[in-house]
């Protein structure tokens, strides 16, 4: 894992699912990671607008998002979902993620879970 970045920041893309005209979800895809990254938030973030939850939006947008990591040759690929987000988690999981580690952000207190998608096996 690269640490290349400058004040903080990461080279990244975003990306918006858009179905009939509508934005009803994005990513965030960040191409290195830096400490904070590492720890708790990973290579993609990704968010549904509430009226089109659990209608399988997340799941497609993070499997597009991870076969363009796939043709970069990034691999493997690290993900992070707060601990009481089981929608996100089940999402990362169904793509594949395995979970390492739960951590605590010092400064929030909050628990993230830490999974790692391997793209070569």
């Amino acid at each position: 894992m690269k640490n290349n970045s400058i004040n903080n920041f990461v080279p990244a893309s975003n990306y918006f699912f858009i179905e009939d005209g509508l934005i009803k979800g994005g990513v965030s895809a960040r191409w290195q990671l830096n400490n904070h990254l590492l720890n708790f938030g990973g290579h993609i973030g990704y968010g549904v607008a509430p009226a089109w939850r659990q209608q399988g939006i997340a799941k497609k947008m993070l499997e597009l998002t991870l076969n363009i990591y796939q043709q970069r040759k990034i691999s493997p690929v690290l993900i992070t979902a707060e601990k009481w987000n089981i929608a996100s988690r089940k999402t990362i999981e169904s793509n594949g993620g395995v979970l390492k580690n739960i951590i605590k952000e010092p400064s929030t207190g909050k628990l993230f879970c830490r999974y790692w998608i391997d793209l070569n096996s």
